[in-house]
C-alpha cells in the first residue's frame, strides 16, 4: 500500500489572473501497520534554504519541520542535511538517525544569510542521498 500524500495550501484561494506563490504543507501519511510487513529504512536528504529571504519565521518553520522529521525517524534511517544560500554546505552526510541529538543541534545552528543558489542546493542534496542509494 502506498502512503497518502496531501497538499494543504496556506491560503484557500489564489489569483487566477496572475502568477501566485503560496506556501503549502505537504502531509505524508504512511500506510497503517497492518498493511506493511517490513519497514524499509529511509534515506532522506534535507535541503534547507538559509538565504536572507528566509530570515525570521520562514527559517524558524523550516527548522521546526526538519527537527520534527529527524526526531521521528527510526534509528536505522539515514538523513543528510544540506544548507544553502549563495554557498552550499552539507552539515550532515548520510547520518544514521540514531544520532538525533547531534542532528537537531546542527539544525538549531542554521542562520539566515546571503543570496540564493537554489539549484546548487538541490543538486547537493541529491548527491548526498545517492551516496547510500539502495
Amino acid at each position: 500500500m502506498d502512503p497518502k500524500i496531501e497538499m494543504i495550501p496556506h491560503w484557500p484561494v489564489v489569483a487566477r489572473d496572475r502568477e501566485t506563490v503560496i506556501d503549502v504543507l505537504l502531509k505524508i501519511s504512511p500506510p497503517s501497520g497492518d498493511e506493511c510487513d517490513e519497514q524499509i529504512p529511509l534515506n532522506l536528504g534535507l535541503v534547507i534554504d538559509r538565504s536572507g529571504s528566509m530570515r525570521g519565521l520562514k527559517l524558524d518553520y523550516a527548522k521546526k519541520a526538519a527537527r520534527y522529521l529527524v526526531e521521528n525517524l527510526n534509528d536505522t534511517d539515514r538523513v543528510s542535511i544540506t544548507i544553502f544560500d549563495d554557498n552550499v554546505d552539507t552539515i550532515a552526510t548520510g547520518t544514521l538517525a540514531r544520532e538525533k541529538k547531534r542532528l537537531v543541534n546542527l539544525i538549531n545552528r542554521i542562520q539566515a544569510r546571503g543570496t540564493t543558489a537554489l539549484h546548487d542546493g538541490w543538486v547537493q542534496g541529491g548527491v548526498e542521498v545517492g551516496t547510500f542509494l539502495d
